[in-house]
């Protein structure tokens, strides 16, 4: 698969799984240092809307570099690769740092919704 390997000069995504339209990557710094994971979903599952197709955890030791930022860089243009133009990127209303990273990308704000318990 062409999309083992993703990376820019900030971060290096290695495909950890692959399944159907759910991508996972290892994130890695430029040091070697796994310093978090990332994912990709590009169903049509109505729980898109909620969890985004967008997901990201950064190591709390490795968070403030904005690897967040550059992993959301390189999995959008996965997406655009593969044909999709449109992505849900979700948070917490009270998550700064994640409406931070939202804001960066040029993202459109939607709305605020209510997530169902089945979500969470």
């Amino acid at each position: 698969m062409e999309f083992e390997v993703l990376e820019n000069e900030t971060v290096r995504l290695e495909l950890s799984l692959h399944y159907k339209d759910q991508y996972y990557f290892n994130v890695y710094d430029k040091q070697n240092n796994r310093v978090g994971e990332c994912n990709l979903y590009l169903t049509n599952d109505k729980d898109v809307y909620y969890l985004g197709n967008i997901g990201y955890e950064i190591f709390s030791q490795y968070q403030g570099h904005h690897y967040s930022r550059e992993c959301s860089k390189l999995l959008i243009d996965l997406a655009s690769k593969i044909g999709v133009s449109n992505l849900t990127i979700t948070a917490n209303p009270d998550n700064l740092p994640s409406r931070k990273i939202i804001n960066s990308l040029g993202a459109k704000f939607i709305e605020v919704v209510k997530v169902p318990k089945k979500c969470v």
